[in-house]
């Protein structure tokens, strides 16, 4: 199949199907976790902006495809490489010693952030393709 061929709607409904997948395995992760764990989350990260994060990713991926897909016949492999280069590059910030707002990093965040990150990663770059290539 050609990709340059496909419409970025159908990047877009791409996306968007991983992105609700995405949305629904993190918030079981995120319920899991919270309600293992002795500490509350809620005020740094709730079920709509892990949603909203989930969603948003998947369509910046879908749409970063569609981009490369115009240039290259290499896209889905450089989408795959850059997108799981990024997933494990966004985890970085889980580790510091604080927040984006300046607040002290909670105890734990990590195990919390970091495998929501990998998910959504990990969706964007094997589901995303299969969406398109259906």
């Amino acid at each position: 199949m050609n990709l340059k061929e496909i419409k970025i709607y159908n990047f877009l409904i791409a996306g968007l199907k991983a992105g609700i997948i995405s949305l629904i395995l993190n918030n079981i992760y995120y319920f899991v976790f919270n309600s293992s764990s002795a500490i509350d989350y809620s005020e740094i990260i709730t079920y709509g902006s892990t949603s909203g994060a989930s969603i948003i990713i998947t369509i910046i991926g879908a749409i970063f495809y569609f981009l490369i897909s115009r240039f290259t016949d290499k896209s889905t492999l450089i989408f795959q490489i850059v997108g799981g280069l990024f997933a494990i590059v966004s985890c970085a910030g889980a580790f510091g010693e604080t927040l984006q707002d300046g607040s002290p990093m909670p105890v734990d965040f990590a195990y919390l952030s970091v495998p929501m990150h990998i998910i959504t990663g990990f969706i964007a770059i094997t589901l995303i393709p299969k969406f398109i290539s259906k």
